[in-house]
């Protein structure tokens, strides 16, 4: 799965904030298509080593995008947190047809 980012090219690049094929689904899912509002994913090298991407919307992180040492997507999980009632109850099952993809970050 390819991150591209939310700003690039404007001077809020290196915010590392990323919009994806997941963030697109869990957007359609709750109806969030305002770009101020859209879900998604929070990639800085940190995030990287520590082997968990925040999947966000703004104000709140709404869960995480699990890897493994290769980038490799282990789990996804949206969990605890205010927002959680926008989601439909199976919402983590649906979310699991990403285990197994590899993250990538699209270069500008």
């Amino acid at each position: 799965m390819e991150l591209e980012n939310k700003y690039a090219g404007s001077e809020y690049n290196s915010f590392c904030e990323y919009f994806c094929e997941l963030t697109e689904l869990l957007d359609n899912i709750t109806e969030r298509k305002r770009l101020s509002r859209r879900h998604y994913i929070l990639a800085k090298p940190c995030d990287f080593s520590d082997k968990v991407l925040p999947i966000r919307l703004p104000g709140s992180t709404v869960g995480g995008i699990f890897l493994d040492k290769n980038n490799v997507i282990t789990k996804v999980l949206i969990d605890g947190n205010y927002y959680k009632d926008m989601y439909p109850k199976n919402i983590n099952e649906m979310l699991e047809r990403y285990v197994g993809e590899k993250i990538t970050v699209k270069c500008d």
